[in-house]
């Protein structure tokens, strides 16, 4: 009988031991799929191993003083790019099964788009118009 030793890791485990050091830019008016190129590739993920959907989705600004989208130094980067994510239609992270990351719908993993998510908020704002009369 033979006996294998296998190691499985979680390729989020790089992205969650890797923590904010104060050098970073601040990402208020960034397209939310260029803080993620960004973010990611400093992770060391490189772009042929990134799956990111484009929703045309820009982060919000704040002030010179108080900035919407400064990481602070220590934290972790998938606490950061989990809270992007969710600033961008609450859509889900992950690593799939050849190892590439993610960021799709988190409801149909499916990589939405910018003229879709525009029909969505069409779609529902005439729904509410419908349902206000």
């Amino acid at each position: 009988m033979s006996e294998v030793i296998l190691n499985v890791l979680d390729p989020m485990l790089r992205l969650r031991d890797e923590k904010s050091d104060g050098r970073t830019p601040v990402f208020d008016g960034w397209l939310v799929r260029e803080v993620f190129q960004w973010v990611l590739g400093r992770c060391g993920v490189p772009e042929s191993e990134q799956d990111l959907e484009d929703t045309g989705t820009m982060m919000s600004t704040g002030t010179v003083e108080e900035p919407a989208w400064l990481i602070e130094p220590g934290r972790s980067w998938v606490g950061f790019l989990q809270q992007v994510a969710e600033f961008d239609h609450n859509a889900a992270i992950y690593f799939d099964e050849i190892g590439a990351f993610r960021k799709t719908c988190r409801h149909c993993r499916q990589k939405r788009t910018a003229a879709r998510e525009a029909a969505v908020a069409a779609g529902r704002a005439a729904q509410a118009s419908r349902n206000a009369s």
